[in-house]
Order: C-alpha cells, then sequence, then structure tokens
C-alpha cells in the first residue's frame, strides 16, 4: 500500500509540473502580446495612416491583424482565469479552495485520521483535477498560439504592403 501511495504522490508532483510547463507557455505568448500593444499604443499616429490612405488591401490586413491579436488574447485570459473545480469531492484535502474553507485545527485532525485508501482517492481526485486543469490551459494556450501565427502571417503581409 505505501508503494502506491509514494506512486501517488510522484504522479501528483507530475501532474504539477505540466500545470508549470502550461504557465511557461503563458509567459512567451504574454510577452508577444504585450509587445505589440505597446508598440501599437505608441504608434497611434502612424496607424491612423493606414486609415487615412484609402488603401483597402492594407485595411483590411490591418483590421486581421488587430482581429487575431484581440482573439490571441482572449483566449491567454482564458489561460488566467479557468474553471478552477474539484467537482469530484466536498472535501478535498489537496485542493487549495477546499482547505482554505477549513478550520486550520480541523484539517490537521481529519487530514491525520485518514486512512491510506481515503488518502489515496484524495490524491487521485487531486490528479485527475489538476490534470483538467492543465488540459483546459493548454488548449487555450493553443489557440492563443494558433492565433499568433495567424497574426504573423498578417504582420507580414502588412509589412510587405507598407
Amino acid at each position: 500500500m505505501k508503494n502506491n501511495l509514494e506512486f501517488l504522490q510522484n504522479e501528483l508532483i507530475r501532474t504539477s509540473e505540466w500545470l508549470k510547463f502550461a504557465e511557461q507557455k503563458f509567459t512567451l505568448l504574454s510577452l508577444y502580446y504585450a509587445l505589440w500593444i505597446t508598440y501599437i499604443t505608441q504608434n497611434v499616429k502612424d496607424i491612423n495612416k493606414i486609415f487615412i490612405e484609402n488603401n483597402l488591401s492594407k485595411f483590411i490586413i490591418f483590421i486581421v491583424f488587430i482581429i487575431t491579436l484581440i482573439l490571441g488574447i482572449y483566449f491567454l485570459f482564458k489561460v488566467i482565469f479557468p474553471n478552477l473545480k474539484n467537482v469530484s469531492t466536498s472535501k478535498s484535502f489537496f485542493f487549495y479552495s477546499h482547505i482554505s474553507n477549513m478550520k486550520i485545527l480541523d484539517y490537521i485532525k481529519e487530514f491525520k485520521d485518514l486512512s491510506n485508501e481515503e488518502l489515496e482517492k484524495q490524491i487521485l481526485e487531486q490528479i485527475h483535477t489538476n490534470s483538467e486543469i492543465t488540459n483546459q490551459k493548454m488548449l487555450n494556450i493553443i489557440s492563443s498560439f494558433r492565433f499568433l501565427f495567424i497574426n504573423l502571417i498578417f504582420l507580414i503581409a502588412l509589412i510587405f504592403i507598407i
């Protein structure tokens, strides 16, 4: 039974590492989008020329560039605010929101009273919850990356037309 518990603890650590990996991707995407937001806000006069010149192709490419930028940022925000729920149980000794809702003395006492079987079940539930959260984050990161690549295509087109 102890070996199984050690294995599950290692699995919990591994799924937490997946979450960290997703967060690193998030940081990379944030940098890209932050740079473009900064560039656009600092170069409003140059960007206004696109609207004044009456060049339809430049205008359309710029609008699509902005739309893909906004959509990429939208999916990035979904990474920041995933659906954090542990619906498997109403009381978890490993899920932060359940822990924070307990008094410390109750948490300690009830944790000590857990059987190995119940402890394994709790760890398995947390592994599953971490996996769901990581999956949500990674799906949104993938969507944000897709819009980043589409955004880059329209950026290159915009550079060649200007």
